[in-house]
């Protein structure tokens, strides 16, 4: 048996022609508290000692699949979002940071309000971390992938958070749900001219649906949600869109013409354009 301070360097000597040392590290310490639930501070006070046998499967486990690209969060089965673990699997787009930027504008923002819904909801992440800062707030997610809605509705009864998740077609001809408060979505968003310029780990394990629109309508859900916002959202109601860099501007002027008031544009910690609000 092996102590976790040899174990460590082995692992990093398995990975470092794919990975850089800081990443190896962060793998590392999400895995031991995975299994052991210990933070850094354990590991340095325990390094010396012998592995736990899960621990050492699990590491192994996930060399094997770290080598063929497969992201952390899936070989862990969750992501931290804003203070939640949020189950993702293959069928759902792993939340990002700057999804949790987005959700944090919305928190800060939140006031007199009763209904938010979430378009594209995928794995829940948004609607589950805002009820669970506002757990008075009723909290709606819709996705067109059933897969997806089944991890949402999964991440919901785990954490004992309360959001309705339905199956429903942004595209459809109507649309169940009005007096809405807070609209909200990060949408597809990324045309598919730039998949050839993407990370393996992305473009081989998230779906497709989740992430890419056509290059001749890149704004395609935007230009849809937000035409539905004007329709269901409250007086005084507000929309929340994450974005893609290059079209700020575009989205800006899109909700400036449906005359949306108090339109901004918001960069993320990267200082990229990312997220885009007004209200109606």
């Amino acid at each position: 048996m092996e102590s976790y301070k040899s174990l460590k360097k082995h692992f990093h000597q398995s990975l470092n022609d794919v990975f850089s040392s800081r990443e190896i590290d962060y793998f590392f310490f999400q895995i031991l508290y995975k299994i052991l639930k210990w933070q850094k501070i354990d590991y340095v006070l325990n390094q010396e000692n012998f592995s736990d046998s899960e621990f050492l499967n699990f590491l192994n486990h996930a060399i094997l699949e770290l080598k063929l690209n497969r992201p952390i969060q899936h070989i862990l089965g969750y992501v931290s979002f804003y203070d939640l673990e949020i189950k993702v699997n293959g069928d759902v787009l792993i939340p990002r940071p700057e999804t949790e930027e987005l959700v944090s504008i919305i928190v800060n923002d939140l006031s007199n309000a009763n209904t938010l819904l979430d378009i594209g909801t995928g794995s829940g992440c948004i609607p589950l971390a805002v009820k669970y800062k506002f757990p008075h707030l009723n909290c709606i997610g819709t996705d067109v992938s059933i897969k997806a809605i089944k991890v949402a509705q999964e991440n919901s009864a785990r954490l004992g958070i309360d959001v309705d998740f339905i199956h429903q077609d942004v595209f459809a001809s109507s649309f169940p749900l009005d007096s809405i408060d807070i609209l909200v979505s990060n949408p597809p968003y990324i045309p598919k001219k730039e998949l050839s310029s993407m990370s393996p780990n992305v473009v081989d394990y998230e779906p497709h649906s989740a992430l890419f629109v056509p290059d001749n309508n890149p704004l395609m859900f935007y230009s849809i949600i937000a035409e539905m916002g004007t329709k269901i959202l409250n007086k005084n109601g507000k929309i929340y869109f994450e974005i893609h860099e290059e079209y700020g501007d575009q989205i800006v002027n899109l909700l400036s013409d449906l005359n949306y008031s108090n339109v901004l544009l918001f960069q993320d910690l990267q200082g990229k354009n990312r997220i885009v609000t007004a209200s109606i």
